[in-house]
């Protein structure tokens, strides 16, 4: 978690090729002081004009299971770019087809940006250990259960708030 930077608020953009970890995480939300950002309309409706009418955009993002890199490349830069996102969380369901080993550099990139944090979660069997232990090796913290996840998006808003003060 010291990797990260502060966040500004609580309010939190997911995106992901697996919806059930990202809505059980939202379960979580308020007990944990958590919100679901209201993205601006202007992400929106670059979203809209980005993915295919097949993709159910907005927050959460879902870039379905045939999400590429560059799916989820798209989705990060739109949630660091809008001013009512504090937190980012992407969820992968690893695979190797489609989801290409270059996604450890598009978070790295995003990562050496600090403007927002970044907290992965995933599930998988030895793909997702192969994968985690690259984005790890890009300091940015990988959660392989859901509410280790929201805890500690948590404990990041809990952070900064203690920082204010």
């Amino acid at each position: 978690m010291a990797w990260q930077p502060v966040p500004k608020g609580n309010r939190v953009a997911l995106v992901s090729n697996g919806a059930g970890p990202v809505i059980a995480a939202i379960d979580q939300f308020e007990k944990y002081g958590l919100e679901v950002a209201n993205i601006e309309e202007k992400t929106l409706k670059e979203m809209k004009e980005h993915y295919p009418p097949t993709f159910p955009t907005g927050n959460p993002m879902d870039v379905t299971g045939s999400a590429v890199a560059a799916d989820y490349q798209f989705a990060i830069q739109k949630f660091m770019e809008d001013p009512n996102v504090d937190i980012i969380m992407p969820w992968f369901v690893f695979q190797d087809d489609p989801l290409e080993e270059t996604i450890v550099d598009v978070l790295a990139d995003f990562q050496k940006q600090g403007k927002k944090p970044i907290l992965i979660g995933c599930i998988g069997g030895s793909f997702t250990e192969k994968m985690s232990t690259a984005i790890e090796g890009k300091r940015i913290p990988v959660y392989h259960e859901v509410m280790p996840w929201v805890a500690g998006a948590s404990a990041l808003v809990r952070w900064a708030r203690s920082k204010a003060t």
